[in-house]
């Protein structure tokens, strides 16, 4: 979304993103580290209000001064990223920094550790959250029960009032509407036309949809598919089926000018599933979710032998099936090494993986590095990228391994695997028999074993492969995706005008 967000506006287009939730302070703040501006962000709630610009520029000083004069308290202790400041009755103001430890954009109340509320900052305070605690067997869980949001001088814009689930949103002359109504009222304000370019991103709350395509005929809708649109058996945990996500962009597909997925193969595959299940078929582009800002070569030599797995630590991605490659890649060669690199998004997974390293002695070769925050850094240390993810629409990190010049096995699997991989160029596909996919060490390891072994052992062919994977990244530049949104926007820009 980002990287579009700048390759539209590059090309001439004003752009807002909408949030039909409103989004947590954090969540803004991570979208402005990656480029994006907060006047762009429009939340469809603060929208009634007159606050539109949610940039964390209120004063910290003058607000720390005031929280220590209204909890009588004259000390404060800086933790990371906050500054806490503690009253005597039990209450507690936690101030969330920004970044730069500059100022702020949150402050979180808590009496004896449960949650109070959330007050959230732009130049002033926007949003109030409040908080009840609920006992669920020994522990109290914060349940939020209502949410302000404030005008400029003070007065609430919208209250939302939160039972369970639902939510009743009520307007200061005492109208009330539920979450999809007021979209609707949202949506009209929008005051959309043909001029405009409604581009629909995971659609994970499908309330926000419907308004948007029943105006098909009065704006232009594109729909970016991010993710798998049909699941096959054997290559999914969860089955064989048309994805949630999308199968209401799916049933509706006739209300959407265009369809854009990361790959012609996904376009081919999605084409044949609408037509299959008596779905409309508009424009399907392939462009792709993400580019490289730049190719990176190594500054120092690679690693010798090293192998690098980039994913999260989740089921999903089959790393066990990564660990036992290597674990037989070392059998060949007792110098190969992996290190692995991703967010822990299970657990229980994780503590998995450590088990069977540490049950096959392999914690000297085999590492779990974690999270890091700029991984596209990492790759150009090592030889030789290994993925045994099932599924990749796209790929990102397959595309960063190659934009860093590094050999790539996996599987021979749709979409990204076969995107970034040319078999015998610069790395190796290895064929997949879908009904291994519930084994522990499938026969397909001892494959990615030998494939790993021939490439790290043969220097000219380690060469060739990684110029040939530099060669497949240039096509993921900044400036051919550009090329791609261009050429995708021409058709509306020439209608636009003939008005």
């Amino acid at each position: 979304m980002c990287v579009r967000t700048d390759i539209l506006e590059n090309l001439g287009y004003e752009v807002k993103l909408i949030f039909p939730v409103p989004p947590y302070p954090r969540d803004l703040m991570l979208y402005a580290t990656k480029g994006l501006r907060y006047s762009q962000m429009l939340g469809v709630h603060s929208s009634f209000s007159d606050i539109r610009d949610y940039t964390p520029s209120a004063d910290l000083q003058d607000t720390l001064a005031w929280l220590k004069k209204m909890l009588r308290c004259s000390e404060e202790r800086f933790e990371k990223n906050c500054v806490v400041i503690k009253a005597g009755n039990g209450i507690t103001a936690y101030v969330r920094l920004t970044p730069d430890q500059k100022g702020f954009y949150e402050i979180l109340y808590t009496k004896n550790g449960r949650y109070l509320r959330v007050d959230s900052y732009a130049d002033t305070i926007y949003a109030s959250t409040f908080y009840a605690s609920k006992k669920n067997a020994e522990k109290y869980i914060a349940e939020k029960k209502a949410r302000y949001f404030y005008n400029r001088d003070g007065s609430i814009a919208l209250t939302q009032v939160f039972r369970g689930k639902q939510e009743i949103n009520i307007l200061p002359d005492g109208s009330t509407y539920n979450q999809d109504q007021l979209f609707e009222i949202f949506v009209d304000r929008l005051g959309l036309t043909k001029r405009d370019m409604v581009i629909l991103d995971r659609p994970v709350r499908l309330f926000s949809a419907k308004p948007l395509l029943s105006r098909c005929d009065q704006t232009n809708v594109i729909a970016v598919l991010h993710s798998e649109h049909f699941y096959q058996k054997g290559f999914s945990l969860f089955g064989e089926y048309l994805s949630q996500e999308y199968w209401y962009w799916c049933r509706y597909s006739k209300y959407i000018q265009t369809m854009i997925v990361s790959t012609e193969e996904q376009k081919s595959v999605l084409e044949e599933t609408l037509n299959e299940n008596g779905f409309a078929v508009p424009e399907i582009k392939a462009i792709p979710v993400m580019c490289l800002d730049q190719l990176r070569r190594p500054a120092v030599a690679r690693k010798k032998k090293s192998v690098v797995c980039i994913a999260r630590i989740n089921p999903h991605k089959k790393i066990e099936w990564t660990i036992y490659a290597i674990i037989k890649a070392h059998e060949l060669d007792p110098e190969i090494t992996l290190d692995i690199y991703g967010e822990c998004i299970d657990n229980k997974y994780k503590q998995f993986l450590e088990k069977l390293i540490e049950d096959h002695h392999a914690s000297e070769y085999i590492m779990l590095k974690g999270y890091r925050d700029h991984v596209a850094d990492i790759y150009q240390q090592y030889e030789v990228f290994l993925t045994t993810s099932l599924g990749e629409t796209f790929g990102i990190t397959l595309m960063e391994a190659a934009g860093s010049g590094l050999a790539i096995v996996g599987l021979d699997v749709r979409y990204g695997n076969r995107l970034f991989v040319e078999d015998g160029k610069n790395g190796y596909l290895v064929p997949y028999d879908p009904s291994h996919i519930g084994l522990e060490c499938p026969p397909e390891t001892d494959a990615l074993a030998r494939c790993i072994v021939d490439i790290i052992s043969d220097e000219g062919k380690r060469r060739s492969f990684s110029q040939r994977s530099y060669e497949i990244a240039e096509k993921y530049l900044p400036e051919q995706m550009a090329g791609k949104w261009k050429n995708l926007m021409a058709p509306y820009e020439a209608a636009i005008e003939r008005m």
